[in-house]
């Protein structure tokens, strides 16, 4: 399989199987069918693909157009991830292939006659693994909180179709490709040609792909490769989330630590501080006491020895008390 750039890989990721299968007129007129049972008259040869493949516009086409003669214009986008802004998308989507539309009919839309426009119809086929979003979609609801609104379009979601028709074999394909993935994400080459086995044996698109193996084995290869690198983007992404997220917490740790350091230590401290000067305080008014008893007893004529026993004075403090007492005299 010949390598290819990435931004084929990210086009072909997007567009893959789904837009090689319809561009088949037999598998887009099964499409329609399945669109619209009640319609028994029209044939494969009035259903046209509208789809645009302009590179430049690349970033603003869908997946599937079709128009069914003057009177329907169909676009089906496939989704594998669920986005809130499906609605949304289909606005450039839309506009664009009425523009291209048009000019295929050589319409301008600066024309002064005025322009009968098909009836257009949008849906969304999601093959994700997300609990199923609703069965419809506006975009009042979506984009404008409901609010009513002059922009307004209403988009159908389709999740599966009936047993064997083209719908649920896309459907079905796209689950064994997806747990092939998974099985051999270590191993594209098997993850392929397993996919491939499988969806012949369940009758999965089996036609198309034995019709376009070598297409079908190619797109694979992009979308692997384009899963993968989603994956390993997923993988980074979780990375960086674990690294930025032990960073702010060692830092709001030390930071608390530090808080609570500093609480601590004042608290300690002042019980630490008040402790001491009570018990400093305590033997400083013993001391004076001592002092004051002391030079009474000296006044009175007490032996300096029975003075110092009775107050736990030093005989030498008492001789200077006396000193003091003899000089003041």
């Amino acid at each position: 399989m010949a390598k290819r750039g990435v931004d084929h890989v990210n086009r072909n990721g997007k567009d893959g199987v789904f837009r090689d299968l319809f561009s088949f007129a037999k598998y887009r007129f099964q499409l329609y069918r399945c669109l619209h049972p009640e319609d028994t008259k029209t044939t494969s040869r009035k259903i046209k693909n509208i789809t645009l493949e302009n590179v430049a516009l690349r970033s603003f086409q869908n997946d599937l157009a079709f128009c069914v003669g003057d009177k329907l214009i169909a676009l089906v986008e496939a989704q594998s991830t669920w986005s809130e802004n499906i609605v949304l998308r289909f606005l450039p989507y839309l506009s664009n292939t009425i523009i291209g539309y048009l000019a295929n009919k050589g319409i301008s839309v600066f024309d002064a006659q005025r322009i009968i426009l098909p009836r257009v119809e949008l849906y969304v086929l999601y093959t994700g693994s997300k609990d199923a979003p609703p069965d419809g979609l506006t975009m009042t609801d979506q984009h404008f909180e409901g609010f009513p609104c002059d922009l307004e379009i209403s988009v159908k979601i389709i999740r599966d179709g009936q047993p064997g028709d083209i719908i649920n074999q896309y459907v079905g394909f796209t689950g064994v490709f997806n747990e092939q993935m998974r099985l051999h994400y270590d191993n594209k080459a098997l993850a392929i040609s397993e996919t491939i086995r499988i969806c012949r044996e369940r009758k999965f698109l089996a036609e198309y792909m034995k019709r376009r193996e070598i297409e079908v084995m190619n797109i694979l290869d992009d979308r692997f490769q384009y899963e993968l690198a989603m994956r390993n983007r997923d993988l980074e992404n979780v990375r960086k989330g674990v690294k930025q997220g032990l960073e702010q917490g060692v830092k709001r740790g030390l930071e608390q630590g530090v808080k609570q350091g500093l609480e601590r230590g004042v608290k300690q401290g002042l019980e630490q501080g008040l402790e001491q000067g009570l018990e400093q305080g305590v033997k400083q008014g013993k001391e004076e006491q001592a002092i004051a008893t002391a030079e009474k007893m000296l006044a009175s004529g007490c032996d300096h020895g029975f003075v110092a026993e009775m107050n736990g004075l030093s005989l030498q403090r008492v001789t200077e008390l006396a000193n003091k007492i003899n000089s003041e005299l």
